[in-house]
């Protein structure tokens, strides 16, 4: 008897294109299977499945977040944010509180944040190292908590 794979379809936490060929994201793909970079298009990011905030950046433009099913990522707002100090970028849950699927985990103003660069997402799978195949899904939109953003086989 062989036991088949666990796929599992990861939603995207925030809207938006996908972001391919720039040096940074082309150095962290390479580095990292499950990393995808988002022009973004909304300005909020949500809980992907039920889980907590494991780490909030100091200048609330970085989370990690632990999933109850045992996926880590790592998000992260804009690339140069850290010029604003903190403006631009807000938290809504504290590190540590259990929050369901859908709950929003940031909310960010497109505009302020654009001043000092473009707006993009990085969405990093942290421990991705254990899984057998991450695949990337591609799309020309993707639409937060509606769309798939990467599929994983365990």
């Amino acid at each position: 008897m062989s036991v088949s794979p666990r796929r599992i379809d990861i939603p995207s936490p925030v809207s938006g294109t996908l972001c391919n060929g720039s040096a940074p994201v082309s150095m962290y793909q390479t580095l990292f299977d499950a990393t995808v970079f988002l022009n973004v298009t909304g300005s909020q990011l949500f809980a992907p499945f039920d889980g907590y905030l494991s780490q909030v950046d100091l200048l609330n433009y970085s989370v990690r977040y632990t999933c109850l099913n045992g996926l880590q990522f790592w998000f992260r707002i804009g690339n140069a944010t850290r010029k604003l100090h903190t403006q631009g970028c807000q938290v809504m849950q504290p590190a540590g509180k259990k929050v369901s699927k859908g709950t929003l985990l940031m909310q960010f103003n497109p505009a302020l944040l654009k001043q000092v660069d473009s707006l993009t997402a990085m969405i990093m799978l942290v421990n991705a190292a254990k899984l057998k195949q991450v695949d990337i899904k591609k799309a020309r939109q993707y639409l937060a908590l509606e769309d798939s953003l990467m599929s994983l086989e365990i």
